[in-house]
């Protein structure tokens, strides 16, 4: 409690009984810097999902961290609990100690999940899209289409920042001007601040330019290798059921970036080896940048939904999971 505790750095917590608890300046000094403050609250959050060495328990939840709550975005956590006749393990979220005012009073729909149930969930699901004939190449269609529908956006964002960089850059030059013509006696501090701040503004707008092209690029070459996908996707399955589930973390980890969980439906992002990639290599262990495929497991024959998640095209397929 005292590494979250807000009185040390200067600040109390007030009106704790409504939904959103008001802080204020409080009337002692702060004795602990902000930064740092902020520094543990992000370790502390980290190390609340943060995978545990196997000899700290009984069962080693090997999808911590994949697993997300769709609604609130949190990461979950192995938990247990325990039942009449045994110990259960469950996927759930992490808590806080000290009430922050909203989650305390707020839950998920879906607030956790059998461990054993959503892996051998996910598992299947996987099974489903190799050995369903067409559905890989279907929604791998999906993904490319989806992919290049976002470049022409991207290249229309990079023309407007061309635009609006040559307008700042002539902004630069009048002021430059307008300091020249000045007599000597007017001060000219303002103008340089504002050539200052607008050059900066410059500097921002072409570092933005170049991630819109560098995205714009990836996204023209990317074209995933259905065949390894495939592969890799057999092999990883293969291999988790012949690993111990306490030595199969790496394995979920190569294969899947995040499993996204709902009441009805979990979508799954796999990570998908470009063309060239998987075969190079003959391992399920992909050099360089992979894309990220996801796949939706929701109600039968059913396109759920389109999304976008870290900047890759997000495709979902039909099959019915439930939690």
């Amino acid at each position: 409690r005292i590494l979250t505790n807000k009185a040390y750095i200067g600040l109390r917590e007030v009106n704790k009984s409504r939904t959103e608890v008001d802080v204020v300046k409080a009337a002692w000094p702060a004795i602990v810097g902000l930064d740092a403050f902020n520094q543990v609250q992000e370790r502390l959050g980290n190390n609340k999902n943060k995978y545990k060495p196997i000899e700290w328990k009984k069962y080693p939840y090997p999808m911590t961290e994949l697993l997300v709550c769709g609604e609130c975005g949190k990461k979950l956590g192995g938990k247990s609990a325990h039942g009449r006749n045994k110990k259960h393990h469950y996927y759930g979220h992490p808590r806080q100690l000290n009430s922050d005012g909203v989650t305390h009073l707020q839950r998920c729909r879906l607030e956790r999940v059998r461990a054993e149930r959503i892996e051998d969930i996910v598992l299947k699901s996987l099974k489903k899209l190799i050995q369903t004939p067409g559905l890989v190449e279907h929604w791998l269609e999906i993904y490319t289409k989806s992919t290049h529908s976002e470049i022409p956006a991207l290249e229309a964002k990079v023309k407007a920042m061309d635009s609006e960089i040559e307008s700042k850059s002539k902004r630069v030059q009048n002021l430059v001007s307008r300091i020249a013509e000045l007599p000597a006696y007017i001060p000219t501090d303002i103008f340089y601040q504002q050539i200052k701040e607008t050059n900066q503004k410059i500097q921002e707008l072409k570092q933005a330019k170049q991630e819109l092209q560098s995205k714009s690029i990836t996204l023209k070459g990317q074209a995933i290798d259905k065949d390894g996908l495939v592969d890799k996707i057999k092999n990883t399955l293969a291999k988790l059921e012949e690993t111990p589930v306490e030595r199969r973390r790496p394995l979920y980890a190569n294969l899947i970036q995040f499993a996204e969980l709902h009441p009805t439906k979990i979508k799954v992002g796999v990570i998908a080896p470009e063309i060239g990639q998987y075969k190079a290599t003959g391992t399920g262990e992909v050099p360089g940048k992979e894309s990220d495929f996801q796949n939706f497991v929701g109600e039968p024959g059913k396109v759920i939904d389109l999304v976008r998640r870290g900047g890759s095209a997000s495709v979902t397929i039909g099959a019915r999971q439930g939690t």
